[in-house]
């Protein structure tokens, strides 16, 4: 991570122009001398941006008062510039600043449930210079799922809730303050799904793992031919398919709705929630976060069994913040109709699931410098290798699972 001639500088970088300007969102009258910052830095984490945590301690030695202790994460971009435009972390960049300024800000979200924001700084001429400083919610009791693939059910169902709420907030901002919300979309940047990027390569390589397995089998020929067309497309026929806004239920999602990004509080026997990380925010289909989260971190079991009861948790939370919002006209917001869009778009979770899946379990041997590099085709062999037959075997079972579910009507019927 960062040498030790280097974390000087950041200290001293973070005590001229971070806690300074955090100091005045609090109302503090800032003296170096009264204040002790300490700094860490993540481990073992392969994190698009260079993230330092900060504890800042405000001495209040010349008041009745309590020295006051503020936990920070602070993040900026990478400190590799090719890794940046690889990753178009300007893009990311703007898009959480986009959700802190605006998104946060507005009379239909409620602010409380995403952690406080004390300082965003964009400068897209200077990716370097950009900068979030949010609260460290681990502070307030809160920690990710220690597992981190095939979680416990009851963390799968806070997840689908706290996601319902989040895309009701939008909803809620799409119908009360429509010209903020089209404000909002308007200034989203794409940094994955754009016609030609060669991301799309990647992908194409990747998503026709399962049916080259299948085929080894025997299994049925028509429909693996139907599958292999779509899926050696997959980048067009899936990703960009669903991240196309459709109306009426198109919203803001989360964009990167794992694990990783949402952390949990017991309280009173129940799980509170808190989402993080709004790089990867865009306007499309709300089967993008849901197919996601349960393609990389809900069991196969309870994926297949349970998954009335999770939709249902995911859809009760969604009209449930509407009606608290006092949404009147609910007709487009049917459970049919975002079950129709959900199994059109289910795929799009289940071909991350195919790459990121690998990666979460500790079975992919892709190494972060060859990350950074990111070779298309050399990724996507090494990819395809992940695991060898028995994780093969698992995304083959995937795919007849969604087939017999009902997930590739629209393809099969072509």
């Amino acid at each position: 991570m960062f040498q030790p001639s280097e974390k000087e500088e950041i200290k001293i970088w973070v005590e001229d122009n971070v806690i300074p300007k955090v100091a005045q969102k609090l109302h503090k009258n800032y003296s170096k001398s009264d204040t002790i910052l300490n700094l860490s830095y993540p481990e073992g984490f392969l994190l698009l941006s260079a993230v330092i945590f900060a504890e800042v301690r405000f001495n209040n030695s010349n008041s009745k008062e309590k020295d006051e202790v503020v936990q920070l994460v602070i993040k900026r971009p990478s400190l590799l510039d090719s890794f940046n435009n690889i990753m178009h972390l300007d893009a990311l960049f703007h898009n959480e600043i986009l959700f802190y300024e605006k998104f946060s800000q507005s009379d239909s979200v409620n602010e409380s449930e995403f952690p406080r924001c004390f300082l965003t700084a964009e400068d897209l001429k200077n990716p370097a210079g950009m900068i979030i400083v949010i609260e460290n919610i681990v502070n307030l009791g809160y920690k990710m799922c220690l597992k981190s693939y095939d979680i416990p059910f009851e963390y799968v169902i806070a997840a689908m809730q706290a996601i319902g709420r989040f895309h009701g907030m939008s909803y809620t901002m799409k119908v009360r303050q429509p010209e903020k919300f089209a404000e909002i979309v308007g200034n989203l940047m794409e940094y994955r799904y754009s016609p030609g990027e060669t991301f799309g390569t990647f992908i194409n390589l990747v998503s026709v793992r399962p049916v080259e397995y299948l085929r080894k089998k025997n299994y049925d020929p028509v429909f693996l031919d139907k599958m292999e067309g779509f899926l050696s497309n997959a980048f067009d026929t899936v990703m960009m398919k669903a991240v196309t806004p459709k109306e009426p239920l198109a919203t803001l999602c989360h964009g990167d709705f794992t694990r990783s990004n949402i952390f949990f509080r017991e309280k009173n026997g129940s799980l509170e929630t808190m989402l993080i990380d709004f790089a990867m925010l865009r306007y499309s289909s709300p089967s993008i976060d849901v197919s996601t989260f349960l393609y990389l971190n809900c069991s196969t079991k309870d994926r297949n069994e349970r998954f009335p009861e999770i939709f249902k948790a995911y859809y009760n939370a969604v009209i449930g913040y509407l009606k608290e919002q006092k949404i009147e006209d609910l007709e487009n917001y049917s459970e049919k109709n975002f079950m129709e869009d959900y199994k059109r778009n289910a795929m799009f979770g289940f071909v991350i699931a195919m790459f990121f899946l690998p990666v979460i379990r500790g079975i992919s041997k892709v190494t972060p410098e060859e990350v950074k590099e990111f070779d298309n085709v050399k990724m996507a062999m090494m990819t395809k290798e992940a695991g060898g037959d028995a994780f093969s075997e698992e995304l083959a079972g995937i795919l007849v699972d969604m087939r017999n579910h009902g997930y590739l009507e629209h393809v099969l019927q072509v």
